[in-house]
Formats: structure tokens, C-alpha cells, sequence
């Protein structure tokens, strides 16, 4: 899943980039949905006895009363009480702490986890964060006590049960029920406490500094790609659009909004490349062009101290244009294509491109549990090891601490943050960053004969928001909805420069 898709099945403003996705129907026993298992180990787990055994929702069997969300890795209570469970390989006998990453709307939400041998149950809060919309607002909240498993095959059954009678209408994303879903549940070996903190503390110790990021303030996002629109007439084939890019022109919009930094896609629904990257056209041939427009965007907007940094579809650099390979593909290959690729821009272009920004990642750590997080991280240090990247995970917990900021993939304006670092989980003591779409809802412009979308806020909620991310040293990225020819909405451009006069008084 990306950014248009999830944009389809959330009212809040979260995002998603190739076509639709379906809801399953609650069924008593039934499981999850085809598309995500395929492929997919028959058990979950890791021959790392001290790594968290992640439990996502498309390895769960025998749902009751709940409800899959495809490729969200997300399963609903349809009911007041629900179950399911999952068939682990458990790589060491011992004692598991339990923990549910959830999103609760509604007081009274009791979990109890069991195996054959043990079980342990939590009460769960109402979850808060950045979203109005609490279904929206997952956290990672432990249970009481420690499931003993042994090693080998193990059943981990979990029934959640509410208190409250509610009642479940059809179109429930609409609605402010369902009241509980559920991301996943982990199992975190207690005896590998001591590794797992240590990880920790040398992924906080090896993180670049994204000081300048938080001193920039605000800087713009650009979904440009091969499916920009141009302003009137049929598209530019993608080499063509690269070559005729204005640069300058782009700089003189990108100066007149404020931002300090730019961010741009490097694909986004297709593997496109606005670079003659020989590794790119290895994996992804016709999808590269001859002009080095990564090149050309960074000294046009460094000579104006604007610093450049790349978005990279994980997702889609997996699979291509063949949604069916993401099947057939193993872990292996997922980390040499985003090796070659990444090692290769590295090298390239070096301290001109400040920062790396995934999409797609909390997708592929459901798909692809044990890749190597630390080995991927130095790869994308190749050539400016103070550059910083992020990892998406959506709207749900940090999985990986390998990462110098938070992602933010919020798409909307709600709950500004508080403070300038995540204060709890995996995260704890990264930079928080929101990431913002602020005309076009689905991030880019690929309607043909359309405008550009008008803003979705007005110029005193976007003031507001941004001066109270400001407060607290947050950095927030603004989607701009893009033109094929590189030109952005006016009526965009307009309230940014009332944003820039507020809040730098430039």
C-alpha cells in the first residue's frame, strides 16, 4: 500500500499512490487477506532470540468477529467481543513480554493474550496523538505480566472485549466506530532486554544531527513524477518532462513560499528516476532519463542556502510495475536493489542532498520482518554520512530506531506536536517532523485538464499550526500540489507567502 490508498480508506487525511483497496467482511472464521499473505512465511517469527516478534494483522487466522483492512495491516472489532490468533516460531523457550499497538476510541477495551501455557491481559486507555479521529491515534501498550513460551511451533491467541454496547454500521470508516483496531501484537523476549536497549542506544549514538532540519522551520514537498499533469494538453513522456524542467523558475516559486528546504520524489506509483542512475535503469529499465535533474535542483536551490532531500518509494522499488513481484520477492533482494541504488546516488551527489525520506516502509516490514535495519542504514549514510533519513510508518508505532527523524506521514493539520523529540518506544529521542499535504489530498497533481487543488486551510490554520510546531522546534513539511512543467498553484504559493511574512517575517 501507498499514499493514495490509504488517503481512500481514512477520513484524516493519510495517504496512498496505486489504485484502490478493499475492505474484508467479518466472518467467523476466515483469514487474512490473500494479497498480503501470499508469499508471506507460514509462521511469523526471527532466529534472533533477542529481537520483538512482530505480529501483524496478515498472519492472523481464524478471525472472529473482526475485520481486515487490506494492506493496511489493520484488523477492526466488528463486535463487542472479538478474537484471533497467530501460529509463531518462537527462536528461544523464556518469558515475552506482550504489548499491543492499537488505536482505542472508547473507554472500557480489555485484551487478554494466551498460549497453551500462560496468559496476560491489559486494560486499554483511549490512545491519543496527532489525529482528532482517536481510530487514527495508535500506541504500543504493554500488558501485564509475561507470557512463558517454548521454543518451535507456539498458537498466540488474542481476544479483545468492550464493555460498552455499540453499534457498527456498514460504512464505518465515516463513522466513529469501530472503536478498537489493532496494528499488532509484539513479543519482546525478556532475556534479550539488554540487546534490544543496546541496539537502542547505538542507533541514538550513530544518528546524524537534524538540528538544521529543526532550524529550517517549514520547507515544501513536491510529488513530481511521471504522472504530473501538465496544466492543459496530454502528458509529456517522463524523459521529455525531465528535460524540459525549469529550474530556475522553480527556485524563484520555492523562494517566494519560505521554504528552507525542498523535498523531492524520486518515483512514486512508477519506479521513475529524474537521473541518468545506472543501477536505477539496471532494475527498472526506460525509467530513467538523461538529464541529471537531482543535480540541477540542488545547485539551483543551494545557491540560495535551500537544501535539497529525496523521497524514495520503498515499496515501489520492490515491486516495479508488477505488482505480482512483491510475491516472488525475497528480503535479499529487496536490500541489494535498494543497495546498488542508494550507493550509487550516494556516491553522486554526495553533501548536495541533505536527507532520504521512505514511503512504504511500515508496509514492508510487515512483508519483510528481519530485514537488516542497521546495514540498510549505512547505505544511505554513502557519501554524506551527516545525512539524515526517515523511515515511514504511517500513523502506526516506530518499529525501527535506525532512522535520524521521524517520518510524520500525517497528510493532515490536527494535534500539533508538543515536543521535539518521540518520548517513548523504539523512537524514543527522535526528532518529530510532520509531513503535510496542504492543497491536492492525494499528495500529487495527475488529474489531466484540472487545476491544481485550492488550499484545504486557511492561511490563519496553517499560521497557527506551523508557529505551534515552531514552538517546540518541530520542522513541518508542506505538500504542494506540482505541474508536469514544474509549476505549482498559485493560490498555494499565495498563502505561503502569507505563512513566510508571519512566521519569518521575510
Amino acid at each position: 500500500m501507498d499514499r493514495r490508498q490509504f488517503w481512500q480508506i481514512s477520513a484524516a487525511g493519510l495517504a496512498g499512490s496505486i489504485g484502490a483497496t478493499g475492505v474484508g467482511g467479518s466472518s467467523t472464521t476466515r483469514t487474512g487477506s490473500a494479497s498480503l499473505r501470499k508469499g508471506m512465511p507460514a509462521t511469523p517469527g526471527t532466529k534472533n532470540a533477542a529481537r520483538v516478534i512482530r505480529l501483524h494483522a496478515p498472519y492472523a487466522t481464524n478471525l472472529e468477529n473482526t475485520r481486515y483492512v487490506d494492506l493496511a495491516a489493520v484488523l477492526v472489532w466488528n463486535e463487542r467481543d472479538g478474537a484471533l490468533e497467530w501460529q509463531v516460531d518462537v527462536p528461544s523457550p523464556g518469558d515475552y513480554q506482550a504489548s499491543v499497538c492499537c488505536a482505542v476510541a472508547m473507554e472500557g477495551w480489555q485484551v487478554e493474550v494466551s498460549s497453551a501455557s500462560s496468559r496476560v491481559g491489559a486494560a486499554l486507555p483511549k490512545t491519543e496523538g496527532f489525529y482528532w479521529d482517536r481510530r487514527l491515534n495508535f500506541q504500543r501498550v504493554p500488558s501485564s505480566g509475561v507470557l512463558n513460551l517454548p521454543a518451535g511451533k507456539v498458537t498466540i491467541n488474542l481476544r479483545a472485549r468492550q464493555a460498552v454496547s455499540f453499534e457498527v454500521p456498514e460504512n464505518f470508516w465515516s463513522y466513529p466506530n469501530p472503536t478498537f483496531l489493532l496494528r499488532s501484537l509484539e513479543l519482546t523476549p525478556m532475556a534479550g532486554l539488554a540487546e534490544i536497549a543496546n541496539e537502542e542506544q547505538r542507533a541514538r549514538t550513530r544518528r546524524a544531527s537534524a538540528a538544521w532540519l529543526a532550524d529550517c522551520g517549514y520547507g515544501v514537498m513536491f510529488h513530481w513524477n511521471s504522472r504530473s499533469a501538465p496544466r492543459h494538453g496530454p502528458r509529456k513522456g517522463y524523459p521529455d518532462a525531465v528535460r524540459d524542467f525549469d529550474v530556475a523558475a522553480f527556485t524563484e516559486m520555492v523562494q517566494r513560499t519560505g521554504g528552507k528546504y525542498v523535498l523531492i520524489n524520486t518515483g512514486w506509483a512508477d519506479p521513475c528516476c529524474p537521473a541518468p542512475i545506472q543501477s536505477w535503469e539496471k532494475f527498472f529499465p526506460g525509467w530513467t532519463a538523461r538529464r541529471d535533474l537531482i543535480a540541477d535542483v540542488a545547485e539551483g536551490l543551494g545557491r540560495h542556502g535551500v537544501r535539497l532531500m529525496l523521497y524514495f518509494p520503498s515499496h515501489v522499488l520492490v515491486w516495479g510495475e508488477d505488482y505480482q513481484r512483491l510475491d516472488k520477492t525475497s528480503p535479499e533482494e529487496l536490500i541489494d536493489v535498494h543497495r546498488e541504488i542508494l550507493t550509487e546516488m550516494g556516491r553522486r551527489y554526495g553533501r548536495s542532498v541533505s536527507g532520504y525520506w521512505f514511503d512504504g516502509w511500515g508496509f514492508l516490514s510487515v512483508k519483510f520482518p528481519g530485514i537488516s535495519d542497521e546495514e540498510f542504514f549505512d547505505f544511505c549514510k554513502i557519501g554524506n554520512p551527516d545525512r539524515i533519513i526517515a523511515l515511514s510508518n504511517w500513523i502506526f508505532p516506530l518499529e525501527n530506531p535506525w532512522q535520524d527523524y521521524f517520518a510524520g506521514d500525517l497528510g493532515t493539520i490536527e494535534n500539533p506536536p508538543k515536543a521535539r523529540y518521540i518520548e517513548d518506544g523504539p523512537g524514543k529521542g527522535i526528532p518529530q517532523h510532520c509531513a503535510v499535504t496542504i492543497d491536492e489530498p492525494n499528495w500529487a497533481h495527475e488529474a489531466l485538464e484540472a487545476p491544481i487543488a485550492r488550499p484545504r486551510f486557511t492561511d490563519e490554520q496553517l499560521t497557527k499550526y506551523i508557529q505551534a510546531c515552531l514552538n517546540v522546534k518541530v520542522p513541518v513539511t508542506l505538500n504542494m500540489g506540482i505541474l508536469q512543467d514544474g509549476k505549482a498553484g498559485e493560490a498555494t504559493i499565495s498563502q505561503l507567502e502569507v505563512l513566510r511574512r508571519q512566521v519569518r517575517g521575510e
